[in-house]
């Protein structure tokens, strides 16, 4: 998923995402920090410069060689100071360009080095709107003659200028605008796992959107994921749903209707009802939340009362709600998750199927997992009641 390197920012899957405005951002950084270098220690507009511009420097490192990045949506943590410095930086080069000075000139060296590198961006998806790159192109050109002649020329100087200024600022916005606009289209609207944009958009685990299927991914089984960068379905399959009533009537005012052991469990009684179940393991379902001791204490002052397993049940108690997946926490590995299962295995009572109203044998079994509208995108699991009454 982009692998490590140097120039990971500059290419691939990346760049067009996020790095559009790299060389207006990074030119308006030296210049703003080279313009403003016998300014008072105290001066804001320096400091500006420098917050930013660490803020970029430091996450851009960090993303180069962080190794694996799973998400381009993390791309978002580099967009505030790439507006910040591109406008700031912009608006100096542009007050000293109009004064005359020689250092202005750093303004259509700006502009020329972004016309270059839009140009380069857009020609890796040379088929997606192919008359654009040619627009911000001769755009950026435009832009540049203009502001040269209106250094070098005599008539009508401002008008040139104000024409240059424009003809350049289209060319350097008109494909990143282009390329956002177009996750109002479907083909290019990325998926809820990877939540990118333009041609390049990325679908389930790095498979190009739109290849003959909805960007996000197979159509997911109801009340839940399909799986990564799977449909995202906010309803309940009738088996959920008679769980959850059961849970929410038997509560007794605890806080959490349902604990799981992995977000793919939660999700859909999150999605469905908004109501608080907690996805015990974060994500990975590795995370040490909650710890043991703390989930003891959760349902020893009643704030939580049943909580769903996945892995095979036994008896009447198997049902269809839960399951391994990314993140699922299976139960059966180590950590924080591993020994609050087997707590509860041992602590709690196993509720039978039947006390909700799905029969021992409407369980559904593993390999009906990817056919059964009631599967959730999971195999089977167990709920266990933790306190006086299960």
């Amino acid at each position: 998923m982009g692998g490590s390197g140097w120039l990971k920012l500059f290419q691939g899957r990346f760049a067009p995402q996020i790095g559009w405005m790299y060389p207006f951002a990074l030119i308006g950084l030296a210049f703003g920090l080279w313009w403003r270098r016998r300014a008072p220690r105290t001066d804001r507009l320096r400091g500006g410069y420098l917050m930013w511009g660490t803020w970029l420097l430091v996450v851009g490192l960090v993303f180069s060689k962080m190794g694996s990045i799973p998400h381009t949506a993390y791309m978002s943590t580099l967009a505030p100071p790439l507006a910040a410095l591109a406008g700031a930086g912009g608006v100096l080069m542009w007050d000293v360009w109009r004064k005359g000075a020689r250092s202005g000139w750093a303004l259509p060296v700006a502009v020329a080095v972004e016309t270059a590198w839009s140009w380069r961006l857009s020609s890796t998806e040379s088929g997606f709107l192919p008359w654009l790159r040619w627009l911000a192109l001769a755009a950026g050109v435009v832009g540049l003659a203009g502001l040269v002649w209106s250094r070098a020329g005599r008539g009508g100087r401002s008008r040139i200028l104000a024409v240059g200024v424009l003809a350049a600022l289209t060319g350097a916005v008109v494909t990143p605008v282009a390329w956002s606009a177009s996750v109002l289209d479907v083909t290019y609207a990325g998926s809820a796992f990877d939540a990118s944009a333009g041609p390049s958009a990325m679908g389930a685990m790095g498979t190009p959107a739109g290849g003959g299927q909805p960007a996000g991914g197979r159509a997911g089984a109801a009340g839940g994921f399909s799986g990564p960068g799977g449909t995202v379905v906010t309803t309940l399959s009738v088996d959920q749903r008679k769980l959850y009533d059961y849970v929410k009537a038997h509560r007794q005012g605890a806080r959490y209707v349902l604990a799981t052991d992995g977000w793919n469990a939660a999700s859909p009684y999150i999605l469905a009802t908004g109501d608080t179940v907690m996805p015990m393991g974060g994500f990975s379902g590795s995370v040490p939340e909650p710890s043991l001791d703390a989930f003891e204490s959760l349902v020893s002052q009643g704030q939580l009362r049943y909580v769903l397993l996945s892995g095979v049940g036994t008896g009447s108690g198997g049902n269809a709600f839960a399951g391994p997946g990314p993140g699922a926490g299976s139960g059966s590995g180590t950590g924080s998750v591993a020994r609050i299962d087997a707590w509860v295995r041992s602590h709690c009572t196993q509720v039978p199927s039947t006390s909700y109203g799905v029969g021992a044998g409407d369980a559904v079994t593993p390999g009906a997992r990817a056919s059964s509208p009631n599967a959730g995108g999971a195999g089977v699991g167990t709920l266990y009641g933790c306190g006086s009454r299960p």
